[in-house]
């Protein structure tokens, strides 16, 4: 994205892309252990509600600090949407490119939101893998927004 001119003034969700709006119906954050480790690295805890770190294999190091709001889970997608539901959730955001594909499998995801970066990368992790395992899952766009520098989000 170019950098912003000290004098031009960008209101609403051109800055963040439509992340706080998002992030003001969501009221439950689940993620995969890879995630939860990066955004550790961050310079502070970006996160005002409740997280669910998911890990089958290995116990994950929960700072004293959020201990209160981050919780370790393990089951099957079905399983935990069950019992962050039972916790109050309504608005759950899934993160983390396993965690999402695990959701997608066992089909509990009712919205997808997808963006895009005008960039080519030379290597990396497929977006979805072969989660469906051969198999399409047509989307219905719901809507399509075009950011300043060229990030473009959709919706299913």
């Amino acid at each position: 994205m170019p950098a912003l001119h000290a004098s031009e003034k960008v209101m609403g969700d051109e800055i963040d892309f439509g992340y706080e709006s998002f992030m003001k119906d969501i009221d439950h954050i689940i993620m995969g252990r890879e995630t939860f480790a990066k955004v550790l690295s961050f310079p502070a805890w970006p996160y005002d509600k409740p997280v669910s770190v998911l890990s089958e294999s290995s116990v994950v190091q929960i700072p004293a600090v959020l201990r209160d709001s981050v919780t370790q889970r393990s089951g099957s997608p079905a399983a935990i949407l069950k019992e962050v539901s039972e916790c109050g959730a309504k608005h759950v955001y899934v993160d983390g490119g396993n965690t999402i594909q695990r959701f997608i499998r066992a089909k509990c995801v009712d919205n997808l939101i997808i963006s895009t970066v005008p960039v080519i990368i030379g290597s990396g992790r497929r977006l979805f893998g072969d989660i469906l395992e051969g198999e399409d899952q047509w989307l219905e766009l719901e809507y399509c927004k075009k950011y300043r520098g060229g990030l473009t989000q959709i919706s299913e």
